[in-house]
């Protein structure tokens, strides 16, 4: 045991030493530092609270495990519970410069222009531009499991039982959150596609690929096994009695699949898919959806001047039909949700596209000059893609500290009209926020965003987007002792005949008594 322990040690003490002398890791590391600064500096020395990062105080240990997040809380025991920006991007940066450091080896991406755009690429992203925007006390959770992903495949590749700790690095990313098993799954099929072009048997080899299935088929049951037994453990009851069974964005959802609608699910995958692709998320999407459409095409136009063997593009174009639904199978298990941040996957699309430009193509003659047009072209539309994602991320930040001091000032006037009602006393009197407030007659739409494409950000126009965001917002952010209804109680409210012939905010009579309940209605909606 301990020949074979020193044995173990001897392989991981050696590819760390590899890792640490490759001159692409420090150029890795260096430039996901500056991108990731360029891209979200300012987020980071500003608070900016909105959305889910309204709950500053992280204590839904206990709802993150239901949810079958069950790592978040050990995480958080090293972290804190009260996330710091500053803090959380030291940690979030850190954890995508060594997904990155990774990447570059998994992939092999050996050109120092490959390596700077892949880490201004996936530093700027939207799903990571959201994170920060709108749930920055999450981050480096997410960013973490990103690292977690890559690793998997990463020990998979570099260890001869390199599976067994690629099996649990896979379960810890989907024990921060389950759809970063798609960045796994979706490099694998990007190393079966440069096993094809390259003849090479990174992972087609007999027997590796059984193993490579295997891994990710024991990710998958490691994970699922520890939520299942600590889930029923803490609840005593099993998994449709935990007090969030088919709660949104839950893994409960998976119960929910049936056969009768599984047609209809792998339809909306591949929908979306094109979706995220063809109209992405960020500045100019129509142009950055063309670009994408064109890099898809270049990306298959060099992996047919590489193969030699006109067979081998029988299975690519096999793989290129299965894609989408590696991509983005998340969409099945989440029973067709899928937003902002669980698309980290998209992203690795143009680590993909950077690994077939350096596919060794034709050697000579007609062909070695249109695959040496074909990979400048792609490098232009990647350094463009990259540009329209760092103008966006600061875009995005910059309207989330413009929605914070406008719904300073807007809450500010309503607990001037709640303190002014009465019968109201703050911390006794429930409250009931009838309405939205970004619904409301007095949010406006911010000039120049409608060029964008914010799918995320446009659900509102202050911190708060959804009812629960009101207590978090007056308690975590103001101070303010204030007690809600829950949505039941709130449901039965908005629907009194005498609630709904309340004028809205900012009208007068907009807060209102109603027996010994406080009710604000903020819009007519």
């Amino acid at each position: 045991m301990k020949r074979l322990l020193k044995a173990i040690w001897s392989s991981i003490r050696g590819e760390i030493l590899s890792i640490i002398h490759d001159p692409r890791s420090r150029t890795a590391a260096i430039w996901t530092l500056f991108f990731s600064f360029l891209a979200h500096g300012y987020r980071w020395f500003n608070a900016c609270f909105n959305h889910d990062s309204l709950i500053i105080w992280q204590s839904d240990g206990l709802q993150q495990l239901y949810l079958g997040r069950w790592l978040v809380p050990f995480w958080l025991l090293v972290r804190g519970k009260i996330g710091v920006p500053l803090l959380i991007a030291v940690f979030s940066v850190c954890f995508l410069a060594l997904a990155d450091i990774l990447l570059v080896r998994v992939l092999d991406i050996r050109k120092k222009y490959g390596i700077v755009l892949l880490c201004a690429l996936l530093s700027a992203s939207p799903s990571v531009t959201c994170l920060f925007s709108c749930f920055i006390t999450a981050t480096d959770i997410h960013t973490l499991a990103i690292l977690l992903s890559v690793s998997a495949v990463w020990f998979f590749l570099s260890f001869r039982r390199g599976w067994i700790p690629a099996c649990l690095a896979l379960a810890g990313a989907m024990a921060l959150y389950p759809s970063y098993a798609e960045v796994t799954v979706l490099l694998l099929i990007l190393l079966i596609f440069k096993d094809i072009a390259c003849g090479e048997k990174t992972v087609t080899e007999k027997g590796k690929i059984w193993r490579m299935f295997a891994f990710v088929a024991a990710g998958g049951f490691v994970y699922y096994a520890v939520w299942f037994i600590a889930v029923r453990y803490l609840s005593g009851a099993g998994l449709s009695a935990s007090p969030v069974a088919g709660d949104y964005n839950s893994l409960n959802r998976l119960g929910d699949l049936r056969l009768s609608n599984l047609p209809d699910l792998v339809k909306g995958t591949y929908a979306s898919f094109w979706q995220f692709v063809s109209f992405p998320e960020t500045m100019h999407p129509r142009i950055v959806g063309l670009l994408n459409v064109l890099l898809a095409i270049g990306a298959f136009f060099l992996l047919v001047l590489s193969v030699r063997k006109p067979v081998r593009l029988l299975p690519a174009a096999a793989l290129l039909l299965i894609l989408p639904l590696g991509t983005n199978f998340a969409y099945i298990f989440s029973g067709g949700l899928v937003h902002s941040m669980m698309v980290f996957s998209f992203s690795i699309l143009y680590a993909g596209a950077l690994m077939c430009m350096e596919f060794p193509g034709r050697s000579e003659g007609l062909g070695k000059v249109a695959g040496t047009v074909t990979k400048v072209l792609m490098a232009i539309a990647l350094s463009i893609i990259a540009l329209t994602f760092i103008v966006f991320a600061n875009q995005c930040h910059i309207r989330k500290n413009l929605e914070e001091q406008a719904t300073l000032s807007v809450m500010t006037r309503i607990l001037d009209r709640m303190e002014q009602t009465e019968g109201f006393e703050p911390g006794k009197t429930r409250v009931v926020f009838v309405g939205d407030l970004n619904e409301s007659s007095v949010a406006q739409v911010r000039n120049g965003y409608d060029e964008t494409n914010p799918v995320q950000w446009k659900c509102g126009y202050y911190s708060m987007t959804y009812n629960e965001g009101y207590a978090f917002y007056l308690q975590n952010v103001l101070g303010y002792p204030v007690g809600l209804v829950d949505h039941q109680t709130l449901d039965s409210y908005s629907q009194m005949p005498e609630v709904m012939e309340m004028p809205a905010f900012p009208a007068t009579g907009c807060v209102k008594m109603i027996g010994d309940t406080l009710v604000v209605k903020l819009s007519e909606e």
